[in-house]
């Protein structure tokens, strides 16, 4: 039986309606006409749960307070960042808590955090910190901050990673192991073999995780162990090989008497932490390492206590914070910010640490909470949405479909008039028309009325072009019922930040006097220091204090005019016990 012949016009009409889907499909994809590509040139596209690595990002630091939260608390927390503008926070992966048992994993808190930040559209910092009993380098050892087999940390590091790829962004190794409350005993070299273990595992489970090192503190190095300075710390870090292991150092410059930029302009011996800040970039620039960000990922002031013969008050925390990230935004190679934390953790204390929040413990907002809203709006001014790289694509799919479909009924139209011109013209049934007074085949079309078969914005109800018919500026929207006729206008201006007078890429650090001590330190010790100069909120002069304080971000302080640390180490905000 023979073939069934095939009508040679209807292949020629299908290839033809096939050809212009294909070329439809590749002009919505690239070419320069159609509605998606006009409106993704002024749209920002966003990776999910990235953090900007720029230091007008502005984020919230939270301890283990957080992590003990019930699901009601949780969600108040992260309104409250979210009221300020956040978009970004540092939380706690406590180790010990997640695998008590080598293999045995509870992840229920660890999934409801990182679900109820996800769903505002954050970026997270993970600090991973706390050894189980079973993961010691010590099996006699049950401290949470002994030092954990590097091994056994790259393992946990990777399970993470994986689990959380596409949701925590970031990873910090360890919390403040300058501190002997926090890695005892203090060794730069033993944090390097956990920071490679860890390095190597995240980046095998999620490549494009960023991985941060240091999490250093400023002060001197004490004799006894109880700390050491973070330029010295940095400095044994790549004596054992750190460099090519991190993406980032981070740092938690605190100082509860001086604000941050005055360190710059004092001439006395005491390292300041925007001095040491100077000789840890110098270090990072010597070893390679210029390119890479100082991430500070806690920094925090408090208030409502009574502390060095001094009050510290509301005015103060505002224009302390307010000086740090004005200043930071001029400081070279400077990264994200993360302000600790949101609100106090204790009510009617009079330990300072329990008074670092934005908000009081009875959830009332202090100065400092406008501050940072303001300067979250001032120095992220509004670009254009964001969109989802998912959304994008399916929004372009759907143009370049619906200009397929508004192309196909014009194309076969033409290629019928002109295959049926063509075979008249073969028959000879086609004769040159006399001339008439009704009109001519060969007359141009008038563009007024002919409807434009490749405008997607007539099927979509938006308008593409970039400038509309009265000459105004026209934008699409992110979804395709939406038309915005946009003017515009300019971003406010900057307020210029402090000018700091510091050497950040190159030089010496100054000769710091050797402390003797014998028992555990608090690293933000504090020095009888002339009066600084405070900037103002609100026209409200700040009360300061007069001493310098250098320190771990956690304990109590004492008076520290003879640079003797004090006998006591209070819980810290990251939840290290005693």
């Amino acid at each position: 039986m023979g073939r069934p012949r095939r009508n040679p016009l209807k292949r020629l009409a299908i290839v033809a309606a096939s050809t212009g889907v294909t070329l439809s499909l590749v002009s919505g994809i690239g070419g320069p006409a159609t509605a998606f590509t006009a409106r993704a040139a002024s749209l920002a596209v966003q990776p999910i749960a990235a953090i900007a690595e720029s230091p007008s990002s502005i984020g919230i630091a939270e301890g283990y307070d957080f992590y003990a939260m019930d699901e009601a608390q949780i969600d108040r927390t992260l309104d409250a960042m979210e009221s300020l503008g956040v978009k970004s926070i540092r939380l706690g992966v406590f180790w010990a808590a997640i695998e008590p048992q080598e293999g045995v994993y509870d992840w229920d808190k660890l999934d409801l955090l990182v679900a109820k930040a996800t769903e505002r559209d954050m970026g997270i910092l993970g600090t991973i910190l706390y050894t189980p009993a079973w993961a010691s380098a010590e099996p006699e050892s049950s401290e949470l901050v002994n030092h954990p087999d590097p091994e056994k940390f790259g393992d946990f590091a990777g399970v993470l990673a994986e689990k959380y790829a596409g949701r925590i962004s970031t990873y910090e190794i360890w919390n403040e192991p300058t501190a002997r409350i926090f890695f005892d005993p203090v060794d730069p070299a033993a944090y390097t073999e956990l920071l490679k273990a860890g390095y190597q595992s995240i980046k095998a489970a999620d490549p494009s995780a960023i991985v941060v090192a240091g999490s250093v503190v400023p002060g001197p190095t004490y004799p006894d162990g109880a700390a050491m300075s973070p330029v010295e710390f940095l400095q044994g870090m790549y004596d054992a090989g750190a460099h090519g292991y991190f993406d980032a150092i981070s740092y938690h410059p605190y100082l509860y008497s001086l604000p941050f930029s005055n360190g710059a302009t004092q001439i006395d011996q005491f390292d300041y932490p925007i001095e040491q800040l100077g000789e840890m970039r110098a270090l990072m620039v010597q070893n390679g390492d210029g390119n890479l960000k100082v991430w500070i990922t806690e920094y925090g002031q408090p208030t409502n206590v009574s502390y060095q013969n001094s009050q510290l008050t509301e005015q103060q925390q505002a224009a302390f914070i307010e000086d740090l990230l004005r200043t930071w935004q001029n400081v070279q190679g400077a990264g994200p910010v993360f302000i600790y934390q949101t609100r106090d953790t204790q009510p009617n204390s009079t330990v300072p640490e329990d008074n670092l929040g934005l908000w009081t413990y009875a959830w009332d907002p202090k100065l400092a909470a406008d501050v940072l809203k303001n300067l979250i709006a001032e120095f992220n001014p509004p670009t254009g949405p964001v969109v989802n790289p998912l959304q994008a694509f399916i929004e372009q799919i759907v143009r370049a479909v619906s200009q397929a479909l508004a192309f196909i009924p014009n194309l076969i139209t033409q290629v019928v008039q002109a295959v049926v011109g063509f075979v008249g013209s073969i028959l000879g049934v086609n004769r040159p028309a006399a001339a008439s007074t009704t009109g001519t085949t060969d007359a141009p079309p008038d563009l007024g009325t002919a409807a434009p078969h490749t405008e997607s914005a007539r099927m979509l109800g938006r308008q593409v072009s970039s400038d509309g018919a009265d000459g105004d500026s026209i934008t699409t929207q992110a979804t395709p019922d939406d038309i915005a006729e946009t003017t515009e206008p300019a971003p406010p201006a900057q307020t210029s930040a402090p000018e700091v007078e510091v050497d950040l890429t190159a030089g010496e650090g100054e000769d710091g006097e050797v402390v003797d001590s014998t028992d555990e330190v608090d690293i933000r010790q504090e020095l009888t220091t002339p009066d600084p100069e405070v900037p103002s909120i609100a026209d409200e002069p700040a009360a300061v204090n007069t001493g310098a304080v250098t320190g771990n971000s956690d304990g109590k302080k004492e008076d520290p005019v003879d640079r003797t640390p004090s006998d006591e180490a209070a819980d810290s905000g990251d939840g290290t016990a005693d």
